[in-house]
C-alpha cells in the first residue's frame, strides 16, 4: 500500500506541475500580448494624435445616424504604401 501511495503522490505532484507550467506559459503570452498591443497603441497616438480625433468624430458621427462620413468613405481611394 506505501507503494502505490507514493507512486500516486508523485503522479498527482507531476500532473499539478504540469497544469502550473502551462498557465504560467498561457498567462505569460497573454501578458506579453496585451503589453504589446499597449505599446503599439502608445506609439500610434503619439505618432498621430489627430488619427484619435478622427477616429472618435467618425464613431461619433455613426452612433448618431449620421451618413456622411460614410458616404465620404466609400468615396475614397484606398492609400497603399509600397
Amino acid at each position: 500500500m506505501l507503494l502505490s501511495r507514493q507512486i500516486y503522490d508523485a503522479l498527482a505532484y507531476h500532473v499539478t506541475q504540469a497544469n502550473m507550467n502551462r498557465r504560467i506559459r498561457t498567462v505569460s503570452v497573454w501578458s506579453l500580448q496585451k503589453t504589446a498591443g499597449a505599446v503599439l497603441s502608445t506609439m500610434r497616438n503619439f505618432l498621430d494624435p489627430g488619427l484619435v480625433q478622427l477616429r472618435e468624430k467618425y464613431m461619433n458621427s455613426l452612433a448618431n445616424g449620421d451618413t456622411e462620413l460614410y458616404e465620404m468613405e466609400e468615396e475614397l481611394e484606398p492609400i497603399v504604401v509600397a
